[in-house]
């Protein structure tokens, strides 16, 4: 089993890391590939800067404990249930998740936040392990400057993302008791669940559910 920093590895290096661990099935990678999904620009709006930076760390530069991410499940068949969506809320998701992975891919890291609730935002917090990003003005300084133009990427870490346009679509979305939308995306050969919460009439990433065991059928949504 290896494991796969979600955001890090399949979207840009740097201030996050969702770690959920998840197998690499030779079925998954020889499935039909999903449809390239249209390119969208990097555009949402910045998450607050100081705000992100109080998420990660206490008024003494501590840091905080982040919230614990959601279970992995070994199969998809261990997934919440329920009723379809229509085609125009798949659109909006598959919107809303190429344009964190483009964010992180181009180095905004607090506009792909801006398109997180807060929880998941909490949840993808700067590497500690990192000396570059284990202090709140380290991590200040590297979201204002993103925000400001300045390039600040770490090319070797960048040169292991996935590009936004390889992500693909997003399949067998339900609508779960609670409100909420999730639907699986592969990549790579493999899979995460993605959960989107609606907030002030839009819809933001809520959280990543690591699927151990990719399934080898499932038709992307067109």
């Amino acid at each position: 089993m290896s494991a796969l920093t979600v955001l890090t590895r399949l979207a840009a290096g740097g201030a996050i890391v969702v770690m959920v661990p998840i197998t690499t099935p030779v079925a998954a990678q020889d499935a039909t590939p999903a449809a390239t999904p249209a390119a969208i620009a990097c555009t949402a709006e910045p998450r607050d800067v100081e705000e992100l930076v109080g998420f990660y760390f206490d008024p003494q530069g501590t840091p905080v404990a982040t919230p614990i991410p959601e279970p992995v499940v070994a199969t998809e068949d261990q997934l919440p249930t329920g009723e379809p969506v229509d085609a125009e809320i798949e659109a909006e998701l598959n919107a809303v998740l190429i344009e964190i992975f483009t964010c992180f891919e181009v180095g905004q890291y607090a506009r792909a936040f801006g398109l997180m609730t807060e929880n998941l935002a909490r949840q993808t917090g700067p590497d500690l392990a990192n000396p570059s990003e284990d202090t709140a003005e380290e991590v200040r300084a590297l979201l204002e400057a993103q925000i400001a133009g300045t390039p600040m990427a770490d090319e070797e870490q960048a040169g292991e993302a996935l590009p936004a346009a390889e992500l693909g679509q997003g399949r067998d979305f339900r609508m779960l008791d609670d409100g909420r939308v999730g639907g699986i995306w592969t990549a790579q050969g493999e899979s995460v669940f993605v959960v989107f919460a609606q907030q002030d009439g839009r819809w933001l990433a809520d959280a990543f559910v690591g699927i151990e065991e990719a399934a080898a059928t499932g038709t992307p949504t067109p």
